[in-house]
């Protein structure tokens, strides 16, 4: 890059301002100008031009994206939202049929849309500020009993997911029951569903951003809690002579009900 970072904008279309064919050169060196790729130009022209702002010390620059109008930033979220919702019905289908591996996938999804930390902030959140009141469908809780004076009920296995038995083997079923219940979106994330002997419950937060953290929907980290071991090394549940991976089983039931929020909360367009 030339020193003074050495810039113009170029219009190679007859199309005028909102054309593609925007072209960024930089004041040449011995290896030629430099430029941006006009795809790249596009997204700016499109949304109110481009900035740029120049480091003469270090011949390197920065580009600055006009500020959006409300209605255009909804426009891209929802767009995102679709990518989105795109690829967790197409994960669902493929877990569904059998491959494990896209409960990866579907949690890194849902971790884009639902999970907040103090770098960022999840989709849903941005197309609506109050997210977490969004209903889910969600297991019905346990049927209340009666029981005899002195006697107290432990729920020591509960796993709230719809299997179904197929020739080749235990699949998850992609169909919601039909006694679902709806919750709020964060009680959802939050509440204690899948119960294991020895370890207590997990919450969907626990088991999602397990498989995107530590498991590879995202990142691999091998240095994982003993509470979260216990749930990968757990395979008591057996149906049909196979042990039931909870994890990633479970991981596709939330996905299962995220879809089906999604798809109420925010029709397809």
């Amino acid at each position: 890059m030339a020193q003074g970072c050495g810039t113009q904008l170029q219009n190679h279309s007859k199309a005028g301002p909102a054309s593609s064919e925007y072209q960024v050169q930089f004041g040449g060196d011995d290896r030629g100008p430099g430029s941006l790729p006009s795809h790249m130009l596009d997204q700016f022209s499109k949304h109110g031009g481009v900035g740029f702002t120049c480091n003469p010390k270090t011949s390197r620059g920065q580009f600055r994206m006009a500020k959006l109008t409300t209605l255009e930033r909804q426009k891209l979220l929802r767009e995102k939202l679709e990518e989105q919702r795109h690829l967790l019905r197409k994960s669902i289908g493929d877990l569904a049929a059998g491959d494990l591996a896209e409960a990866l996938r579907i949690s890194t999804i849902v971790r884009v849309l639902v999970h907040e930390t103090g770098n960022s902030t999840p989709l849903l959140k941005q197309l609506t500020p109050n997210y977490l009141e969004l209903p889910v469908p969600d297991s019905p809780p346990p049927v209340e009993e009666e029981l005899p004076p002195g006697v107290h009920k432990t729920v020591v296995l509960s796993v709230p997911v719809s299997f179904k038995i197929s020739p080749v083997g235990v699949l998850l079923n992609p169909k919601l029951a039909d006694n679902h219940i709806e919750i709020p979106l964060g009680a959802w994330w939050e509440r204690p569903s899948l119960i294991i002997p020895g370890s207590g419950g997990y919450n969907r937060r626990e088991v999602i951003l397990g498989l995107a953290h530590k498991e590879g929907g995202a990142h691999v980290d091998l240095d994982v809690t003993r509470k979260y071991q216990q749930l990968l090394d757990y395979k008591a549940l057996i149906l049909q002579t196979t042990a039931v991976n909870l994890s990633r089983m479970m991981v596709g039931q939330a996905g299962v009900e995220m879809l089906e929020s999604l798809n109420r909360n925010f029709p397809p367009i």
